[in-house]
């Protein structure tokens, strides 16, 4: 694993989960549970600040294929699987999945 492919995936995941706060706070996207989806929302925030985090904290000089460095980027990519499946078939029965990502009132 290259040194930057760490610090790609957390500025990734970063911008996913900003996104995804966006979205979901403006109404584009649901996660299908109705008022309960502002937990979600609350999620996103603190995992978009946690990837960012990473993301500053991971300086170049660190060994690439130490321990922590790639049970992070699992554990990082294993949340972005989960979000993108949250909001798409794992969608609550509020707003049951209806073949679009994107939600349209």
């Amino acid at each position: 694993m290259n040194q930057l492919y760490p610090r790609a995936i957390f500025i990734a995941s970063t911008l996913f989960f900003l996104l995804l706060t966006y979205w979901s706070e403006i109404g584009k996207v649901k996660f299908g549970h109705g008022f309960d989806d502002i937990t979600y929302f609350l999620l996103c925030a603190i995992l978009s600040l946690w990837s960012l985090i990473l993301s500053i904290w991971r300086k170049p000089n660190r060994a690439p294929r130490s321990i922590l460095s790639i049970v992070l980027v699992f554990i990082q990519i294993s949340l972005v699987i989960y979000f993108l499946l949250l909001i798409s078939i794992w969608r609550g029965p509020s707003y049951p999945w209806n073949g679009q990502l994107f939600f349209n009132f």
